[in-house]
């Protein structure tokens, strides 16, 4: 009989330690969530995939006329939407969409909507076959150089046309490769426009 009784006390002492202790468990779980909940609200880490941080760059602009010592950096378009192609110039895929992008610069330009071509410089290129790029197809919006296809790289770009939509926070909403219908690449920028 007294081991029951020391069982019956030693359960009362344990059951008053779960009492104690459940408070305590309680707020370490709260705890924790807030904590984890701060952190998935941070900005995410740069990156090339839909809802990352698109890499900043700084390049020269070209025109018609040749390369110029202007540069531009997409930092300096936060807070709005921008649609980055890029091309080569040899490229006939490239040649070939130049049509439906400015359709779609016209029809969103109103919209606050940059468009920023990325010209690459590799074997088959250079900067003066670039600037006829720029040329025959009269393009309106900024057009940068990537000499070294530095940016190519840091945006992964694998094929030619590639296409990125940022939205105005600058976090990239999608990413498309190769000829693309004006409807695809309008309905990534609506989303941009809507984030």
């Amino acid at each position: 009989m007294v081991r029951k009784g020391k069982r019956r006390e030693k359960g009362k002492v344990a059951g008053k330690y779960f009492i104690a202790l459940l408070p305590l468990v309680l707020v370490i779980g709260v705890v924790v969530f807030m904590l984890t909940s701060q952190q998935s609200s941070q900005p995410l880490q740069t990156g090339t995939g839909p809802g990352r941080i698109a890499p900043d760059f700084t390049l020269n602009v070209i025109t018609s006329s040749g390369l110029t010592p202007e540069r531009l950096s997409l930092s300096t378009l936060r807070g709005k939407v921008v649609l980055l192609d890029f091309v080569l110039s040899w490229c006939p895929h490239c040649n070939s969409m130049e049509p439906t992008l400015k359709r779609l610069y016209n029809d969103f330009r109103p919209y606050n909507v940059e468009f920023v071509t990325i010209a690459g410089d590799d074997e088959r290129t250079d900067e003066d076959q670039t600037a006829a790029f720029v040329a025959r197809h009269s393009i309106p919006w900024k057009v940068v150089f990537d000499q070294r296809l530095e940016v190519f790289a840091r945006y992964n770009v694998q094929g030619t046309p590639t296409y990125y939509v940022v939205d105005s926070d600058g976090t990239i909403v999608g990413n498309l490769v190769g000829s693309q219908t004006y409807e695809s690449l309008a309905a990534l920028i609506r989303r941009a426009l809507n984030n």
